[in-house]
């Protein structure tokens, strides 16, 4: 199985929450959802820790690093419950993390792949320079859509 970088939580960017602070959705366009289909979160680092310090410095070269970088337009096809749907090709997937302590159900991209990529390697620039480890080396662009605990790719035939 490959590796899935997503953590346990889930920290969607909404605006307002529960005990009444905002938060601001990183990279959003408020309207893309509605005019795009559901916002589904894709990584483009593994996890790491950053000092207090270094957040500020780390937000400001990969800002740098990914504004040059033109808009595209990723697409991660939801299932259909239709047998003859074209995009059947791209059905679920399962991944399991590095630790193998989690597995996760993923939808992975039909198209701009190779641009997310790009953007993944622009990433693993700057996480390097602060200290985090790069990406996978062949890595699979998808959106987790699921996540229980355990390595169920043990249990797939």
């Amino acid at each position: 199985s490959d590796s899935d970088s997503d953590s346990d939580s889930d920290s969607e960017g909404d605006e307002g929450s529960a005990d009444g602070t905002e938060s601001e959705e990183i990279g959003g366009d408020s309207d893309a959802s509605s005019a795009c289909g559901p916002s589904l979160h894709v990584s483009l680092s593994r996890p790491f820790y950053l000092q207090r310090p270094s957040i500020e410095p780390f937000l400001s070269d990969l800002s740098r690093r990914l504004s040059s970088h033109p808009p595209f337009l990723l697409r991660i096809p939801l299932p259909s419950s239709s047998s003859s749907h074209h995009h059947r090709h791209h059905g679920p997937i399962i991944l399991v993390n590095d630790k193998r302590t989690r597995s996760f159900l993923c939808l992975p991209a039909s198209a701009g792949a190779e641009e997310a990529v790009r953007l993944i390697r622009r990433t693993d620039e700057c996480v390097v320079k602060f200290g985090g480890e790069r990406y996978h080396d062949d890595p699979s662009v998808h959106a987790s859509v699921a996540s229980v605990r355990g390595d169920l790719g043990l249990a797939l035939p």
